[in-house]
């Protein structure tokens, strides 16, 4: 937090500390989701990571609107404003520290070599639900290209891009710890497919260039039902077909498939994009997502 400040308007400096960042974002996220596996029981699983998810999607929700109301009222001062932050962050990792404990039974840490890690993908269970995560993510246009194109297809002025991610935070949010609740009554795998058959559909609204603000509330609310059917809904899933030792190991490689999909899906679509348009780039990831899900319900 405090080198955003020192890195000043370096292109390569703030690229370094934009990839430190998400380098701490990446070594937290499966050590996070495992603890949360380990504290909670197997038939609780949805309903668990759905809180976590809303907790986490209403602080990302707070940060931003108190970063705006400080910039307002200390007149654009963004230092100050990274300061704030990182004092906010030392708090966060005190609470962690000291409140934080092992539950009661967790295993205890073991020596796991990379070799026992990539053994745990010849079981049938988690290696199908990589494979298919991965296959799904492939599919799954950018964030920021789902958002461009509901500015432009909705015909929403320019200035009104920057708060199009809200709305999809916003029902996420609302969403999240219900739909993990209906994961685990239902199938967590079943709610994972129909959060991308919603997505899906908001795709074919893209596709088909319809105009109006209720072409941006649709999409952006499927988008966020799409977040809540799967975000946390994939870990509830893949948790059970890892064993406890190896529980993050098992995780990690999931988010790591899925991560690296998604990355190459995007860069996909920016080019056939940039080749054709956004709408005929909607329609063939519309199709694509649709031969994955298909796929996606015999793999996993």
């Amino acid at each position: 937090k405090l080198a955003f400040p020192a890195a000043g308007s370096s292109l390569g400096a703030i690229g370094l500390v934009i990839g430190a960042d998400r380098a701490g974002k990446g070594i937290r996220t499966a050590p996070r989701d495992a603890m949360i596996t380990l504290a909670t029981p197997a038939d609780g699983l949805g309903r668990a990571f759905g809180v976590h998810r809303a907790m986490d999607t209403a602080g990302a929700l707070l940060g931003p609107l108190a970063a705006f109301g400080l910039l307002t009222v200390l007149a654009g001062d963004y230092p100050a404003v990274f300061g704030v932050s990182f004092c906010f962050a030392v708090i966060a990792v005190i609470v962690l520290a000291v409140f934080v404990r092992a539950p009661a039974g967790a295993v205890e840490r073991s020596r796991v070599r990379l070799r026992a890690g990539f053994a745990l993908l010849r079981g049938p269970g988690l290696r199908g639900t990589c494979l298919a995560a991965a296959l799904l993510g492939v599919c799954t246009v950018g964030d920021m290209f789902l958002f461009v194109g509901v500015q432009r297809s909705a015909g929403l002025p320019p200035g009104a891009l920057p708060l199009l991610p809200l709305a999809t935070a916003l029902t996420f949010m609302a969403l999240a710890s219900p739909i993990g609740r209906l994961a685990d009554r239902l199938g967590r795998w079943k709610v994972f497919l129909a959060g991308h058959v919603v997505l899906l559909a908001a795709y074919v609204v893209l596709a088909a260039s319809a105009t109006g603000w209720l072409v941006a509330v649709v999409v952006l609310a499927a988008h966020g039902v799409f977040y809540a059917c799967t975000d946390g809904v994939l870990m509830a899933h893949a948790a059970p077909h890892v064993p406890e030792s190896l529980r993050a190991t098992g995780l990690a490689f999931v988010q790591t498939g899925q991560a690296l999909a998604r990355a190459a899906g995007a860069v996909l679509f920016g080019v056939l994009a940039a080749g054709t348009a956004l709408g005929p780039a909607f329609a063939v990831f519309a199709v694509a997502l649709l031969v994955s899900v298909l796929a996606g319900s015999r793999m996993a």
